[in-house]
């Protein structure tokens, strides 16, 4: 039998379901593995073996008109609101919807590992099937990045002999944006340069119109361009270890930081005010355990 896991939303939900696919190919060496991520492609790419294979989503994320684009018509895309569809001996699962559904927001773990069982044993039981999914609490679920080699943006930075802030001025694309004020990236970005001091250099992801000798656009400057296999964002959350401070809105991009590298550690977040900041302050502290979240007013 052959088990088609496929997410059709884009980055974060890529990263917020990537121990759910592992954990699933792990609990069931017996069986082949088709994975079709509809972005970020490159969060799979070290899973691919005998037995699993990534292929092509046909209604891709489209970095550029930042929305989904579809190819053609195929059972996959089909699937998009489908949590489970088993056919032909080949069982489909969609992560988005392992996710969102019967969740209190998008990117909350706790609790998926109990819904996650209660579907895999409702498909065993409807299909007479023996999937396993083993996992023993939602701790496990925070996404493990795949590793990526910076040493030559790291050898610069390093360098300049420059402490270093990063601000993640990307947008939503699930509709967050419109809980924060508007233009609310170039007001941050001007509050931070009137905090930081003439030996720290603010790093933005994203190209502005700000020209300051105290930002340094990776986008432009360092040549991390926005990719739809999401390789540039894997790259900003290591170059993001390397600073004192991360601010971060809720959106996709910048959720990469919520992985288990920063289980407990010593980093500091700042996580950019909004109209749901309570909500996305507990969800970011209970399901992804960041020990120093703190609240950025503006």
């Amino acid at each position: 039998m052959e088990i088609i896991i496929h997410n059709p939303g884009h980055s974060g939900d890529i990263l917020h379901t990537l121990e759910f696919v592992k954990i699933f190919i792990k609990s069931n060496p017996s069986y082949k593995f088709t994975l079709v991520p509809a972005s970020c492609k490159c969060l799979y790419d070290n899973l691919i073996s005998d037995n699993i294979k990534v292929i092509q989503h046909n209604c891709i994320w489209n970095s550029t008109l930042e929305k989904n684009e579809l190819f053609k018509s195929d059972t996959i895309t089909k699937l998009h609101d489908v949590l489970i569809y088993y056919d032909c001996n080949k069982l489909y699962i969609n992560l988005w919807k392992m996710l969102v559904q019967d969740n209190i927001n998008c990117i909350n773990l706790i609790g998926r590992t109990n819904f996650i069982k209660n579907v895999v044993n409702k498909i065993n039981y409807m299909y007479n099937l023996n999937i396993q999914f083993n996992c023993d609490n939602d701790k496990e679920l925070i996404p493990i990045l795949p590793d990526i080699n910076i040493d030559r943006i790291e050898n610069y930075l390093k360098s300049l002999n420059k402490k270093f802030i990063f601000f993640y001025n990307f947008k939503s694309m699930s509709g967050f944006e419109f809980e924060y004020i508007p233009n609310i990236n170039n007001i941050v970005i001007k509050k931070l340069l009137t905090e930081i001091d003439n030996d720290t250099i603010l790093l933005l992801p994203k190209k502005t119109e700000f020209e300051n000798n105290k930002i340094i656009h990776l986008e432009s400057d360092l040549n991390i361009p926005i990719s739809n296999n999401g390789e540039n964002l894997l790259i900003n959350e290591k170059i993001s270890r390397l600073c004192d401070k991360i601010y971060l809105k809720i959106n996709g991009g910048s959720l990469f930081i919520l992985n288990s590298k920063n289980i407990e550690n010593e980093q500091k977040f700042y996580l950019i005010k909004s109209s749901n900041i309570n909500t996305w302050h507990k969800i970011l502290k209970n399901s992804y355990h960041l020990k120093y979240l703190n609240i950025y007013n503006i």
